[in-house]
């Protein structure tokens, strides 16, 4: 639907823990979540971040010379993204405590 005319916004989530392919030992490769908000609009378009996805995200990559990339950004919450711009958020792990180790 992206031909529609009304059509001005899209989000894409890449999710880096669902990556089909193993490493040479069999281990899963995980890597990085992304969700990427595109606006193609003129207007300011707002998103919701959604909380199933991730608690915090962190924005990466704005387009918008007056973004505020610094910060983090909770799940469930509203995001701006103005006209003709594109901000791209990384989620953010949840913290372990030292020598914590992930079971696999």
């Amino acid at each position: 639907d992206w031909g529609r005319e009304d059509a001005h916004a899209l989000g894409v989530f890449l999710n880096g823990e669902k990556i089909p392919n193993h490493d040479r030992e069999g281990n899963p490769i995980e890597g990085a979540s992304f969700l990427m908000l595109f606006n193609a609009h003129h207007e300011p378009v707002e998103f919701e971040i959604p909380s199933v996805l991730g608690e915090a995200w962190a924005t990466v990559i704005c387009t918008d010379p007056e973004c505020e990339a610094e910060g983090a950004h909770e799940g469930g919450t509203r995001l701006g993204v103005t006209g003709r711009s594109l901000r791209i958020l990384r989620r953010q792990r949840k913290w372990a405590p030292a020598g914590a180790t992930r079971r696999r």
